[in-house]
């Protein structure tokens, strides 16, 4: 079997290896357009930018100037060769500007939009809007509270006992978490749930999404993407969802609100790995001996 680990600068083969894109073409396991999966009227959008939106149709939704970002994802197998190479849009944001902004710096939402591989349509897979209001003219938390309500409705659970705000979506629809746990194992999908008046925690059934997504980061395990061999990913119906970072107190400095959406990432995840493994496994090509 051979060994699988990425090519370091510091080591060699008595065989030097020539870079090559993958031997093959990349065909999508998904290319649904937005919001697909989610149930009819979930709302999940940032400033009109969906998941599972194009680059082009995030341009055109977004309507103001934004930078690129690519990404190469590329894999050596140090014995044989063989290799995976892709490079694509991995995220478009706001132009970085001065975070501690004059006013005429000031801007109001700076966005990250990340997109997925060319598996999954180099479609959108989340996205992070860090709202920041005038400076001279803090946001109450209560009024932020209430716009953010407006638009996306009641939450599904506050995360920790803190004021972080979560909306969950399953396949039939948003899911309302009544014990949201303050400790939880992602290997044995067990939770955590403190006693009332005690330091003493109980386990309990993991909440939907807590094993797949990991609220803590809201599917960054998987964002960047970084091949695992033998990958575990749980499936237990979560289709994606929302996290607010509600502020802590009136005078408001601006907080995050990040969307994602689970099934594509996994999706994009699974593809991702396949195709690694299978590109690794290739006999050796474009072999040069090496000029010592």
């Amino acid at each position: 079997m051979h060994r699988l680990r990425r090519l370091t600068l510091c080591g060699f083969s008595l065989l030097a290896m020539v870079a090559t894109a993958s031997a093959d073409p990349i065909v999508p396991v998904n290319d649904d357009p937005p919001m697909a999966g989610f149930p009819e009227g979930a709302v999940l959008d940032v400033l009109g930018i969906k998941l599972g939106m194009t680059p082009d149709e995030v341009r055109t939704a977004y309507g103001k100037p934004m930078e690129e970002r690519k990404r190469r994802i590329r894999e050596v197998n140090p014995d044989t060769g063989a290799s995976f190479d892709v490079e694509y849009l991995y995220m478009l944001h706001t132009p970085r500007g001065n975070e501690r902004a004059v006013e005429e710096e000031y801007v109001p939402n700076r966005v990250e939009v990340t997109f997925g591989s060319p598996f999954v349509g180099n479609r959108v897979v989340r996205i992070r809007n860090r709202y920041q209001p005038p400076y001279d003219t803090p946001m109450s938390t209560k009024a932020f509270t209430q716009s953010v309500a407006k638009k996306y409705g009641p939450s599904s659970a506050v995360v920790y006992g803190t004021d972080e705000l979560i909306w969950v979506y399953g396949p039939n629809g948003q899911v309302k978490i009544d014990r949201v746990p303050e400790d939880y194992h992602l290997d044995t999908n067990l939770a955590g749930y403190k006693i009332p008046g005690s330091s003493t925690y109980v386990d309990g059934p993991m909440p939907m999404c807590w094993q797949s997504s990991d609220f803590g980061t809201f599917g960054k395990r998987a964002i960047p993407y970084k091949f695992v061999s033998n990958r575990y990913i749980p499936q237990d119906g979560c289709i994606g969802g929302l996290l607010l970072n509600q502020p802590e107190s009136d005078r408001y400095y601006g907080e995050d609100i990040v969307a994602f959406d689970q099934r594509r990432i996994d999706l994009d995840t699974r593809a991702l790995d396949d195709a690694i493994k299978n590109a690794l496994l290739r006999p050796p090509s474009n072999l040069i001996e090496p000029k010592l």
